[in-house]
């Protein structure tokens, strides 16, 4: 990629382009057909490759607040999952932190469901999430990112145009015949 991509915009023409599809798009909001389809998988292939991928630019380090509910056992603590998270990938003990050595060992947990929300139930009462984060402005995404992101958007995107176009054109076709049905002597 020669030109940095720095908006969905440029992303997804970029994708279009790998696919070798003709239109393009000024604004994901602009309406047009090929605009709503890529409004409808922008994000989802991202948090897609967020996830798949444990990404540095996206990484997060953060404690975990208590939901103030009761883990089940074997549990002992239940935490609040993290509003901008998309994937846990480590839970260590926050007091990891003042070892001299700086080894987090990792923490066994599980997800779960409870009265706050989306929980995270664990064995330690102090308890440090590393995890993929959702809001990450565009300027600090990875460039290899950026690329496979516009890659996997390309491919998304292109059997949903083609049903778009055949759409089209059946509808020009029928418009046309309505047309010279309307304008036929009888």
């Amino acid at each position: 990629m020669t030109v940095s991509l720095t908006t969905p915009e440029m992303i997804v023409n970029e994708g279009l382009a790998k696919i070798g599809y003709p239109g393009r798009i000024n604004n994901i909001y602009e309406g047009t057909p090929q605009a709503k389809k890529a409004l409808d998988v922008f994000a989802q292939e991202r948090d897609f490759l967020m996830c798949k991928n444990d990404w540095d630019f996206c990484q997060k380090i953060s404690a975990l607040v208590a939901s103030g509910g009761t883990a089940p056992a074997p549990y002992s603590n239940e935490w609040t999952y993290p509003s901008d998270a998309l994937k846990i990938r480590q839970l260590f003990q926050s007091t990891a932190y003042t070892s001299p050595y700086n080894n987090p060992i990792p923490v066994l947990y599980k997800l779960g469901t409870a009265a706050a929300g989306k929980v995270i139930w664990t064995q330690v009462a102090s308890c440090t999430a590393v995890y993929t984060s959702q809001v990450i402005p565009i300027a600090q995404w990875d460039a290899s990112f950026i690329e496979q992101l516009a890659n996997l958007v390309g491919k998304t995107l292109g059997p949903a145009l083609q049903k778009l176009e055949a759409i089209k054109i059946v509808d020009e076709d029928l418009k046309e015949g309505a047309e010279r049905a309307m304008t036929a002597p009888e």
